[in-house]
């Protein structure tokens, strides 16, 4: 949130909340725009995408978690897709060639 946006954000909730007092108002519900700054996560459409390039490279679902710092797929945030799809395609990339898949982490297959 830049200084502006705090600053418009903490002038309209004074606005709304003086005019509730002049005029009586009572409001049984009010986060005070709490909300506002959920974190989105994957859609659907994403996930399909996620899961099925998983599948296609062979990483394991719990190392993909481990560097999405995320409890699951579900979990993982919008803005952080591009960003595990590039890392994905990146680690997938390097297994092509003969050399360790030392990969932040190291989402590849397990060793037998």
């Amino acid at each position: 949130m830049t200084k502006t946006h705090a600053a418009m954000s903490a002038t309209a909730y004074g606005q709304r909340n003086l005019l509730k007092m002049i005029f009586g108002i009572a409001i049984t519900k009010d986060d005070d725009g709490n909300r506002a700054g959920q974190t989105a996560y994957l859609s659907e459409a994403q996930l399909i995408e996620l899961r099925g390039y998983m599948e296609q490279i062979g990483a394991l679902e719990e190392k993909v978690l481990a560097f999405a710092k995320a409890d699951s797929l579900e979990t993982i945030r919008a803005s952080s897709f591009r960003k595990l799809m590039d890392a994905l395609k990146g680690w997938a990339k390097a297994q092509q060639k003969p050399q360790d898949d030392d990969f932040p982490g190291d989402m590849g297959r397990r060793r037998r």
